[in-house]
């Protein structure tokens, strides 16, 4: 079977409009079900926050800034920056190729982003 890899970046202001998008996807079959398995992430509502997988309208995650700590050892430490937390990140792995879509995302805020800046916010299939 041949899969075909999405990822892409939205603005958090913008997550009205990406929400609207992942009905359009819905509808071509890019996503599986109500509640897509087919998503790296967390269960996110329809204003970008954590809920339950029952209440999830899309699954993702927003980019992270760097994180400064001190560990169990008083040491000081920083966990770093992953992705802009400006945006929340998706990732969809789906059999529909993208000829068969027919919704021009970029019109809904949507950012193509590199594998790359993707695993570093969301993981990766295994």
């Amino acid at each position: 079977m041949t899969y075909h890899d999405y990822r892409y970046r939205f603005l958090v202001a913008n997550v009205t409009q990406a929400v609207a998008v992942l009905a359009a996807l819905r509808a071509a079959g890019v996503l599986d079900g109500e509640h897509p398995t087919n998503m790296l992430g967390d269960p996110l509502d329809a204003t970008g926050n954590p809920t339950s997988l029952t209440n999830a309208a899309f699954l993702g995650r927003r980019g992270r800034a760097a994180v400064e700590y001190v560990d169990e050892n008083g040491d000081p430490q920083t966990s770093p920056a992953c992705g802009d937390p400006a945006y929340i990140y998706l990732h969809v792995r789906a059999t529909t190729p993208p000829e068969a879509i027919g919704v021009d995302l970029s019109a809904y805020g949507m950012e193509p982003v590199s594998a790359v800046e993707s695993a570093a916010v969301l993981g990766v299939w295994f």
